[in-house]
Order: C-alpha cells, then structure tokens, then sequence
C-alpha cells in the first residue's frame, strides 16, 4: 500500500515536478525562507504553552520566543543577509523626541511572533483543546494518507473542531480555504480515519468518527491597533483569527475521487512543470535541481 503524506501531496498538487526531485529523488532544498521559520515558531511556541497548560507569564513566552527563533535561524539554509535587512529606519533624535534605532527584519519577525503568542494566550487560555499537532491517517482506495493536524478542539455540545494555525501575512481568500488539501484531508481523517495520541511512549490510536468543523486560525489578526483606526480602537486585535470553512459530507465524498487521481499521476510516473505562482518558479525550493528552471525575472517559462 502506498503511503503519502499530506505535505507531499500539497508538493505535487502544486508542481509535479518538484514532487519528483523530493520524493523519488531524494533531494534537500538548498534554502529555508523566513516565512517558513516564522510559521515553525510560532507553532512550537503555541503547542509549547498548551503542554504548559497555560501557566505561563509574559516573559516566559517572550523568552520562548526568542530562543526558538533563534534556533530555527541557525540553519544553514537560512538567508543570513536578509535577516540584516533594514525594516524602519532609524529615527534621529530631536530636542522634543527621543531617538529610536533602525530596526532589522529578524527583529521585526521576532516582535510579530512575540505579539501572536502573547494574544493567543490570553484570548485562546479557556478554550478546550483536546490534542494539538496530534497525527492522523487515513486510506483512500489503495492509499494511506499521514499528517497532522495544529488544533483539535470540543465544545460544550461535544462536537469537534480541527484548526489549522497560519502565519502568512496576507489574510486568506475563504475561496483558497475550501481547496485547502490539508484542511480537508484532517477533516476525512476526522470522519473515516484514525489519530494518535502518545501516551506513555506508545501511539494509542483512536477514532473520532465524526466530520468536525474546520478553521483556518489567521494569527496576524491578533495584532493590536497602535492608534485608534477606522476598523478598530487603540489596544484592539484587528480581527476574529478563527475563519471557518467546514467540509460537508458531500464534499468529501467528491475529494475521495479527486484524491485518487492524484495517486493515479504518483503510480504512473506522471510529473511534468507546473507554473501556478505569480512569480513562476523563483520560490520554489527544487528550483536549481531542474533543468527547466530559468534564473531570470524578465524571462517567462510556458
């Protein structure tokens, strides 16, 4: 039986070809963009304090913070000079204001995270959160399909919520949510498949049985308005993070069959380029592996 996991089915969905230079050949991307350490912090910090249970004071996740991001900085593949990169200026001082120092993108991403965390804390503390970044699987036909889902939740009635925590800057359109594969492929697992707890160093495996409702968590909203604005109040957080997109039976009957086409072009080698960001193919991680690949902005590749 073959076994995919949902990261690399998001791979393939997106290019084919980049599947092939991870999967089947085995390749390391040569770069680890900042967006991605952004969105590993956070969510370290943020099923950090949930294994704390919430007991937790303000320096405690700031220095938390600090240190993962740190961490997941020293890799290698990290764009050092980038992290340099100057976000606001520095600011002279005056004879009625003080000066302020320049500020770097590393010490800017560090403060955006910092804010995340500590809001999260204190508006998601009484939230019931039964499991968070627990593991599932699930088979489709001849396919067994392995992820992990951030968040999963209870509410008072008993019924079930899986969260997916994200980063990224721009908020999401609800469109891109709903064809969201790992919202999906979590929500199946939800209704025909299995999750794992570990419990005392053992994968206890159980069944939840029941389609959930399912929530992108768009953490940026949680930033607080400096001064009072149209769309908010000095001190506010700038929007309800959780926005749903639940998945109703029917569709995921529908994604059963999508899913198995996918498999279908994986088992018959099938990975030709596929070109579906604005900027072609200048963010993808495979992109010095392929032989198509042209390093020029003026230049586009059909």
């Amino acid at each position: 039986m073959k076994v995919i996991s949902v990261r690399d089915l998001e791979l393939y969905m997106r290019c084919p070809r980049a599947y092939k230079f991870k999967v089947i050949n085995d390749a390391i991307s040569q770069e680890k963009p900042l967006s991605l350490c952004k969105s590993i912090t956070t969510k370290r910090v943020i099923f950090w304090m949930h294994e704390n249970k919430f007991k937790l004071t303000k320096d405690d996740i700031g220095q938390q913070c600090s240190l993962i991001w740190d961490e997941e900085l020293s890799d290698p593949r990290v764009n050092q000079q980038e992290l340099q990169e100057v976000v606001i200026a520095e600011k002279l001082a005056t004879k009625k204001t003080k000066g302020k120092p320049s500020i770097s993108k590393r010490e800017k991403l560090l403060e955006s995270i910092t804010v995340w965390c500590l809001n999260y804390h204190k508006i998601e503390k009484d939230t019931n959160v039964l499991h968070f970044n627990i593991p599932y699987e699930c088979q489709i036909g001849d396919a067994r399909f392995t992820g992990a889902i951030d968040l999963v939740r209870q509410n008072d009635d008993n019924t079930i919520e899986i969260v997916k925590l994200r980063t990224s800057s721009q908020a999401p359109a609800l469109a891109f949510i709903e064809r969201d594969i790992s919202l999906t492929l979590a929500s199946y697992a939800s209704w025909k498949g299995n999750f794992f707890i570990n419990d005392q160093g053992s994968d206890l495996q159980i069944s939840i049985a029941q389609i959930p409702r399912a929530f992108y968590y768009h953490l940026p909203f949680l930033e607080t308005y400096k001064r009072n604005a149209k769309n908010g109040k000095k001190g506010e957080v700038k929007g309800n993070p959780l926005i749903e997109s639940s998945r109703s039976q029917e569709k995921l009957l529908d994604f059963e069959f999508e899913i198995l086409q996918v498999v279908a072009g994986i088992e018959m080698n099938y990975f030709p380029m596929r070109i579906i960001q604005p900027c072609g193919c200048c963010l993808c991680a495979f992109r010095h592996q392929c032989e198509s690949f042209v390093d020029s902005p003026t230049k586009v590749m059909l």
